[in-house]
């Protein structure tokens, strides 16, 4: 498991963790790339998960990878307000809206 984190004045905050269902070390190799420590961290990163393959620095693919996240949580929260709809109206509307996001833009 690896953390992203962030400074913010004289605390360190954790911003997201990263683990991986590797089952044994069997045929897995984690090779250690870099020039510096944050370099090192970072390409770790990149070879544990692959939400963070977008293509730009660790910042912008942690902004990326947070609208992603915040884009799939509303997305389940309006299918969870359809099955708990009982009008036909109303369940279309919400299903309007959830096609709205699920064609943002974003890749889901």
């Amino acid at each position: 498991m690896l953390s992203v984190k962030q400074v913010k004045g004289d605390k360190t905050v954790v911003i997201e963790q990263f683990e991986t269902d590797w089952h044994g070390f069997e045929g897995f190799k984690l090779e250690m790339k870099g020039t510096s420590v944050d370099a090192i961290y970072e390409n770790y990163l990149y070879q544990i998960t692959d939400k963070l393959n977008f293509g730009g620095s660790l910042e912008e693919n942690m902004n990326k990878y947070k609208q992603i996240k915040a884009l799939k949580t509303a997305i389940e929260k309006i299918n969870r307000k359809i099955k708990k709809e009982p009008s036909v109206v109303k369940r279309q509307e919400l299903a309007r809206e959830r096609n709205a996001l699920e064609q943002s833009g974003l890749h889901v």
